[in-house]
């Protein structure tokens, strides 16, 4: 399901069953200990953050932490929500963003959760796939639709200094309904090297040029 390249260099595979896998050094090593007390589990997504950890999100909810060859576990004792992480963007700046099945998005930077909720104006259902743009944006891939949302906004909702964020909806008028984007896999969108965003679906791929938009 997963297939991820880290800050260092490794190349991380994630599966059902809690396979867990990575290329070390020219070396594949696998983590028995995570497909034991994990079996129930699909790795879903990874990704760093920017400080030293690699975040591995389960499809049972809460996430696994590895740093320095140790697991952590969180969840909700941790003060993360009770529904699964379903999609995961590092951005430039280091924020490594993760949308949830049902409690909108969480934010970690600097070893810190933030969260973001739907009372704040993040629009409920699952979002599917997560791009930033060269103008500030993060984009968001949904069954119904695609949206964006200014990256300086979610950060300072998240931060607690502004009350609300403004997802503005995309390609209503262009047709863009009823493109269900794949999830489940990763990776499943891209940022290419000109700017484009380019977001896999279950009719075929989307291309969008943010600086027409």
């Amino acid at each position: 399901h997963v297939l991820y390249c880290a800050d260092d260099g490794d190349v991380w595979c994630g599966g059902d069953n809690g396979f867990l896998g990575r290329e070390h050094d020219g070396n594949w090593e696998t983590f028995d200990n995570i497909q034991t007390n994990y079996a129930d589990s699909t790795i879903r997504r990874i990704a760093d953050d920017g400080d030293g950890n690699l975040w591995l999100a389960l499809s049972s909810s809460g996430l696994l932490s590895y740093r320095d060859g140790q697991f952590t576990y969180f969840d909700t004792r941790n003060g993360l929500p009770g529904s699964s992480v379903h999609c995961t963007l590092r951005d430039a700046e280091g924020w490594l963003w993760m949308t949830t099945t049902h409690d909108g998005l969480l934010a970690r930077h600097a070893n810190q959760f933030y969260h973001i909720t739907t009372q704040q104006g993040f629009p409920s259902g699952v979002i599917d796939q997560m791009q930033a743009d060269n103008f500030g944006r993060v984009w968001f891939a949904t069954e119904a639709g695609f949206y964006h949302i200014d990256r300086d906004e979610l950060i300072q909702c998240a931060l607690g200094k502004i009350s609300d964020v403004h997802p503005v909806p995309f390609g209503r008028d262009a047709g863009l309904v009823g493109y269900s984007p794949v999830s489940d896999f990763q990776p499943t969108s891209w940022k290419s090297k000109d700017g484009l965003l380019v977001f896999t679906t279950h009719k075929g791929v989307i291309s969008i040029d943010p600086s027409q938009c």
